[in-house]
């Protein structure tokens, strides 16, 4: 059975940094910090004002997307990518040397970090009424996020199941004992952020 908890934008730790904000959406677990990096996962949406470094963070992976703003260059070591669109989603180290250069002015953009008992998707592209196997039965013990960061949504997780209503700026977050969910927006497309973590299985490092 699954078990869900919406998290509002008052219970969101913000905090500042040289070159922007950083609004702290979920950390497992509750009591780990950014400081000490001892969190499984982390997932946090960043409003970018200046060029910059990104903080290494060596025992962790990342995936990063755009969510506001015309994009920025983001250098992996000796490698370069542009971003222009919320549907590009970026996939790198956390202990390689990175750095983002703005293409034309302030960005927002979003981050879910994790580390090697994990693995973990983001989606971004519009949720429709039809259902949408997320992640896939053959993931146990899954972690859904659902961030409704530019508007109100209402997401059903399976069929049958009364609609789920997230006001904008809150995160809903599920745990699926078994295996994934079904997803649908049970009114309009929705824009929201979906992220999934699930654990590894022991069989993968046989």
């Amino acid at each position: 059975m699954s078990q869900y908890q919406l998290i509002s934008a008052a219970q969101m730790p913000v905090s500042q940094w040289a070159g922007g904000s950083t609004r702290q959406l979920a950390i497992y677990p509750a009591d780990a910090t950014v400081a000490a990096q001892n969190f499984h996962w982390r997932f946090s949406s960043a409003t970018v004002l200046q060029d910059g470094a990104f903080t290494a963070f060596p025992k962790h992976q990342r995936l990063l997307a755009l969510r506001q703003g015309a994009g920025f260059v983001l250098r992996v070591d000796d490698q370069q990518q542009q971003v222009c669109s919320p549907q590009h989603l970026l996939r790198f180290s956390g202990s390689a040397v990175s750095s983002a250069t703005l293409t034309a002015g302030p960005v927002v953009d979003i981050n879910l970090m994790f580390d090697a008992s994990l693995q973990a998707n983001m989606w971004s592209q519009p949720l429709t009424a039809d259902y949408l196997t997320w992640p896939g039965p053959q993931f146990r013990d899954v972690t859904i996020l659902i961030y409704a960061d530019q508007a109100a949504v209402e997401i059903c997780l399976r069929a049958g199941d009364p609609p789920l209503h997230i006001a904008q700026g809150q995160l809903l977050q599920v745990t699926m004992p078994t295996d994934g969910c079904q997803l649908r927006a049970a009114t309009a497309a929705c824009t929201a952020v979906i992220a999934w973590l699930a654990p590894i299985p022991s069989s993968m490092f046989v």
